[in-house]
């Protein structure tokens, strides 16, 4: 949902840097996601793959929350947000 609604309205408003970034951090996730479904249940691989994962997910989240959400309400007006919101729980509820 993100990706199809949210990044693209980002870009559209002057945070391209950000979500090229954001966008790069999403394919390393979903490559370590790939190589984890590949893996046999007990490969200890599993375990380091599943922390990195972890690690990965939390610090993007982070990196969102607390440079790209600002600069977004900084620059958006309520409007935009709401609309973009809007979309988004649309998407949801398909």
């Amino acid at each position: 949902i993100g990706e199809r609604h949210f990044y693209p309205f980002a870009r559209r408003i002057g945070t391209q840097d950000m979500i090229d970034h954001s966008l790069q951090e999403h394919a390393e996730v979903k490559h370590l996601i790939s190589e984890i479904l590949q893996l046999k249940r007990h490969d200890p691989r599993v375990d380091q793959s599943l922390q990195q994962l972890m690690k990965s997910v939390q610090s993007h989240v982070k990196e969102e929350e607390t440079t790209l959400f600002p600069r977004l309400t900084s620059v958006a007006s309520e409007e935009e947000l709401r609309s973009v919101g809007m979309e988004m729980q649309r998407t949801m509820e398909e």
